[in-house]
């Protein structure tokens, strides 16, 4: 998997906390990654939570353009974003497919 690294202030880590809905939504976790050159470095991470986890939406087409211009920018291959996206979608059409059963209507 490829991204970028970004060493960040701490005003700049309340920002994304912010933005990512942290710790409700999103919360933080350490990974280790490698560099272009195999260094190994402990990072910070978001990831979601639960019950967003378990219940993936369609990201808005202005959250996905933006994570699509920073793969642009740092010669990231889209196709991971996309196919993610994808599946979000799927996931999405199943589950209202599955609520409009019979079996599932509301008495």
């Amino acid at each position: 998997m490829d991204g970028v690294l970004w060493k960040i202030t701490k005003e700049c880590e309340r920002s994304l906390d912010y933005y990512e809905g942290y710790p409700h939504l999103y919360g933080r976790e350490t990974i280790t990654v490698k560099n272009a050159d195999g260094k190994e470095r402990d990072v910070t991470v978001y990831t979601i939570n639960e019950p967003y986890k378990s219940q993936l939406s369609v990201p808005s087409p202005v959250y996905l353009e933006g994570i699509l211009e920073g793969c642009r920018e740092n010669g990231i291959s889209e196709k991971a974003v996309m196919e993610a996206a994808e599946h979000a979608r799927e996931n999405v059409q199943q589950r209202k497919k599955g609520k409009n059963r019979p079996a599932d209507r509301a008495r």
